[in-house]
C-alpha cells in the first residue's frame, strides 16, 4: 500500500520552479515527469536524452566506448546546462545521477526534488516488459533482475533519501505526485482541476 509522501525538512523556497525526479531505472520518471509537464504547460527534459544529444551517441554506445565515469561527467554538463537554461522545467533524471559529484545539491538548490521509490520486484517487473539497452542491467538474466536491482538500489538509497519529496509505493500516480507538491509549500502551482489517474504499467 502506497504511503504517504514526505517532505523532507522546512527548505527555504528554491531559486527556480524547477522540478527534478529522481529513482531507479522503471519508476516512472519519465511517464510521470511528461504527464505533470502537460499538465502545467512546462517543457519536459529527459536528462538521458539530453546526454545524447551532447555526445552524439546513445547511452549504450557511449557507456561501451568511454565507460561509467565518463558518462557520469557528461550527465552533470547536461544537467548544468538545463538549469542554466530553464528556470521552469521538468526533468526526469537518469537513476545515477543524484550520486555522482555536484549533482545532487546542484538539483536541490535550483528546484524541487521528487524521490519515486519503487520495490525492486515491481522494477524488475516493468523493466522485464520493455525493450530497451540499459547499460547497468546488460546480460542480467530477467530472474536475476530483482536481486540486481536491490543492490544497485542500496549503493544508492543515502543520495535518493535527500531528496524533498519522497513518494512510496509501486503505483504512484499523477495525482499522487501533484498533491504531494502542492503540499510540500517549496514551489507555487496553479490551482488545477483533477484530471484523472496516470497508469504506470
Amino acid at each position: 500500500m502506497d504511503s504517504p509522501s514526505q517532505a523532507s525538512g522546512a527548505a527555504a523556497r528554491n531559486s527556480g520552479e524547477r522540478i527534478f525526479l529522481w529513482g531507479m531505472m522503471g519508476a516512472g520518471k519519465s511517464t510521470l515527469g511528461h504527464a505533470l509537464a502537460q499538465r502545467l504547460g512546462w517543457p519536459w527534459v529527459d536528462l538521458d536524452e539530453s546526454v545524447a544529444t551532447l555526445t552524439g551517441m546513445t547511452i549504450p554506445e557511449y557507456f561501451q566506448q568511454f565507460g561509467e565515469a565518463a558518462f557520469r561527467r557528461v550527465e552533470a554538463q547536461a544537467l548544468d546546462l538545463i538549469i542554466q537554461i530553464h528556470s521552469k522545467v521538468i526533468v526526469a533524471t537518469g537513476g545515477g545521477a543524484p550520486t555522482f559529484g555536484y549533482n545532487l545539491e546542484a538539483m536541490r538548490l535550483a528546484g524541487v526534488t521528487v524521490y519515486l521509490d519503487v520495490t525492486p520486484m515491481e522494477l524488475a517487473r516493468r523493466l522485464n516488459l520493455k525493450s530497451g539497452n540499459r547499460p547497468l542491467i546488460a546480460g542480467v538474466s530477467p530472474g536475476a533482475l530483482p536481486h540486481h536491482l536491490s543492490h544497485l538500489l542500496a549503493a544508492r538509497e543515502y543520495h535518493y533519501q535527500q531528496a524533498h519529496i519522497h513518494l512510496k509505493g509501486d503505483n504512484i500516480t499523477l495525482e499522487q505526485l501533484w498533491s504531494a507538491l502542492r503540499s510540500s509549500k517549496l514551489l507555487t502551482l496553479p490551482h488545477l482541476p483533477p484530471r484523472g489517474e496516470l497508469p504506470l504499467s
